[in-house]
């Protein structure tokens, strides 16, 4: 696994993109096959909108025939001070895309989760 990335702490922002890359054999769970690798990407990035409110975004990506979830999908915001000194409020949305064989395996998969 390896991340690199940028972070400019004035400007409360950071960007960072890593990958994996798994080298030994596995079975799916889901489909019972061997594979011998297993690659996958993400990207994050976070920014200060005002001195308060904050915003961040997720990204991340991998192999749908060897993996439940081949897409991620992450944004919010937080806020801090909003009601009183040093509290913190935040916000999120996150979409896990599952892959189509596994949808297709397991009885009552959907094809993605959402969460608030």
């Amino acid at each position: 696994m390896v991340e690199g990335g940028i972070q400019n702490e004035g400007a409360r922002s950071k960007v960072a993109v890593g990958s994996w890359y798994r080298t030994t054999n596995f079975d799916t769970e889901f489909s019972g096959r061997t594979y011998y690798d297993n690659p996958g990407i993400y990207l994050i990035g976070e920014t200060g909108i005002t001195d308060r409110w904050s915003g961040f975004l997720q990204l991340g990506n991998a192999d749908k025939d060897r993996n439940q979830i081949g897409l991620y999908v992450g944004a919010g915001f937080v806020c801090s001070d909003l009601l009183m000194a040093d509290d913190v409020f935040g916000i999120g949305l996150a979409r896990a895309e599952n892959s189509d064989e596994y949808v297709d395996s397991i009885a009552g998969a959907k094809g993605y989760e959402m969460s608030l």
